[in-house]
């Protein structure tokens, strides 16, 4: 005969729900909790443009190039020291976004970088191969900044582009070798169309792909402007902020049920309630602790996009 006292089977896992619900989401702990992590979030968020657009080092020292023609240093030169479009580089980087982290991380820092950098850099060419070797020698001893070797096969616009060789010391920091390497590609870019007899503008302008101007039309007749980034992102965020809030439910039922039965909380649990209706309630309760920290981060995201 069960000693467990007498009330109805939902009654108990409900109560047993509530109970779980009140000690963990109705706390202050929890609602700190809750409401920093956003908050830090957005903190963090808002902190990394300003860290990116620091005021950068300056770029100053000799870069010796290694090209038989003599004709990449004076269009590296004119590259390196043009102001970068950050209007153009975002719509080449909203084109064809860069696939690896870091990549992604350098693309953040030209757009986010400072306007006044200080660039003093002197070129030299040196149109023998064999000046290779005596030029990882300076780079080794510190007197240059950079050494790049050129072949003839390279410029050849007949064919394929070859890798480009770069040396750089071990202290060159990255911001400065994108800068370097950047010049040099976009230097050897302009000298292989040069050499095919083809206007650099008149490419550009047969590469560019028109941007299509999606209208949704609704059976009503009303148009509405297609937003494809926001049915892709929307979903996204949706399932990380699902796992976020079913991975820290889970952990907090962990964390309570070890607790429960180390302090011997379950046994006296287990007299009022049968091991099924105390796992139900338990289940049921930090659902609903989901459920506010879904609603409440939902409510952020969603209060973020209409402001946005």
């Amino acid at each position: 005969m069960s000693n467990r006292p007498n009330q109805s089977y939902l009654g108990k896992v409900f109560l047993i729900a509530w109970r779980e619900f009140r000690y963990t989401a109705l706390t202050k702990g929890f609602i700190f909790g809750a409401v920093a992590m956003p908050v830090l979030m957005f903190g963090v968020i808002a902190v990394i443009p300003a860290m990116l657009s620091q005021k950068s080092p300056p770029l100053v020292g000799t870069i010796v190039v290694v090209d038989p023609s003599d004709t990449i240093v004076p269009r590296a030169k004119a590259i390196l020291e043009t102001p970068i479009n950050k209007l153009q580089l975002a719509g080449e980087f909203a084109k064809n976004p860069p696939m690896d982290r870091g990549a992604q991380f350098g693309a953040m820092s030209d757009l986010t970088g400072d306007d006044q950098q200080v660039i003093s850099v002197e070129w030299r060419s040196e149109k023998s191969l064999d000046a290779v070797e005596s030029v990882k020698s300076e780079l080794a001893k510190g007197s240059i900044l950079a050494g790049a070797a050129i072949t003839g096969d390279m410029l050849d616009p007949a064919k394929d582009a070859t890798a480009l060789a770069l040396f750089i010391p071990s202290s060159l920091s990255p911001k400065h070798v994108r800068q370097v390497s950047r010049a040099l590609q976009q230097a050897v870019e302009d000298e292989r169309i040069a050499r095919s007899g083809i206007d650099r503008a008149m490419l550009t302008r047969l590469a560019d792909q028109p941007e299509p101007l999606t209208t949704r039309i609704s059976p009503a007749g009303s148009e509405a402007k297609e937003r494809t980034e926001l049915r892709l992102l929307v979903p996204g965020a949706f399932m990380f902020l699902l796992w976020i809030c079913v991975f820290t439910s889970a952990n907090y039922l962990l964390t309570t049920t070890i607790e429960e039965k180390s302090n011997k909380v379950m046994e006296v649990l287990l007299a009022a309630a049968s091991p099924m209706q105390l796992l139900a309630g338990k289940i049921l309760g930090y659902s609903m602790v989901s459920a506010v920290m879904l609603l409440m981060y939902g409510g952020l995201g969603i209060a973020g996009l209409s402001v946005a």
